[in-house]
């Protein structure tokens, strides 16, 4: 609960941190949970798997004596093959346990074909979106005009109750005649202009931008009328981000299940195909609904 007292600037950092945190979870959360894991060993942590891949853009599965089947972060030894890749490894944990691979006994999962993270792309369209909720907010309290009364000490009293009266919505106020003058009641006026309509569109666009980074389909950013050809164009460009992502995890599938003869496979986590293309939204026009020379442009 935040205090009701405190410094100003403070109590605004704290602010601007707490959304930022908020917003990086809300995003990484999404981003863990995009692909849906088939066949995995119960040694291995679906749930690690896909942390790895977000903070560090690869990691390494292997087959350990004591642990059996792990997928943890590593780092790269020794030389690279023609085609860029690592040959030698160094896998480790939190808990401290290391174990040394080669191209031989284990196989790298990369986050996309990149083989860069998540993290990078998340923490910059999280200060974005947190920055812009951050403006929100202040926007939103520069509409209030608090009432300012000017009195002497000798009338605070009288005062505090006829605000009461005042915030209480009485229908009628008394007060003692010759004792309340017009210019003792002023409003602060900031004079601050609404905008949260608009920074609210531009907080929605970048939300957009993220989740089509991430491969998932959202009609946050759409207008109020598309055509089919629109909403297609989006859609392909998120099946395309999307792909990079799936298609170096099921690369290392296949790797491992010759490696290791076990048959693991991963998919995309999402709703049916219509649904993404908005064949059943009534909001998305179709080409033939158009009416007029705009039609054939």
């Amino acid at each position: 609960m935040r205090p009701k007292n405190g410094d100003p600037f403070n109590l605004a950092v704290k602010s601007n941190d707490l959304t930022f945190v908020n917003t990086f979870l809300r995003l990484e959360e999404i981003a863990i949970n995009r692909f849906k894991w088939k066949g995995l060993p119960h040694s291995v942590d679906e749930r690690f798997l896909e942390l790895v891949l977000f903070n560090k853009g690869y990691c390494l599965f292997f087959d350990d004596e004591t642990f059996g089947y792990m997928a943890l972060t590593c780092n790269f030894e020794g030389i690279f093959n023609p085609y860029n890749i690592p040959t030698r490894y160094h896998a480790y944990a939190p808990s401290g346990f290391y174990a040394d691979r080669d191209i031989s006994n284990s196989v790298l999962i990369y986050n996309n074909y990149l083989r860069m993270p998540s993290f990078s792309v998340i923490w910059e369209y999280a200060e974005r979106i947190a920055e812009v909720q951050r403006v929100i907010d202040i926007n939103a309290k520069a509409q209030k005009t608090p009432v300012l009364i000017l009195c002497d000490e000798e009338n605070l009293l009288s005062m505090k109750n006829l605000y009461m009266q005042y915030e209480g919505n009485y229908p009628v106020i008394y007060g003692r005649k010759g004792t309340l003058i017009s210019d003792d009641f002023k409003t602060l006026d900031t004079h601050s202009e609404y905008k949260g309509d608009e920074l609210y569109k531009l907080k929605l666009q970048y939300w957009a931008e993220v989740l089509s980074y991430l491969g998932v389909s959202t009609s946050l950013d759409k207008r109020e009328r598309m055509l089919a050809c629109e909403v297609a164009v989006n859609t392909n460009e998120i099946e395309m981000t999307r792909l990079t992502a799936l298609n170096a995890r099921k690369q290392a599938c296949r790797k491992i299940n010759d490696m290791f003869g076990l048959n693991i496979d991963v998919e995309f986590n999402l709703i049916s195909t219509a649904e993404i293309i908005g064949l059943d939204n009534p909001e998305v026009e179709k080409d033939e609904d158009r009416e007029g020379p705009e039609k054939d442009s």
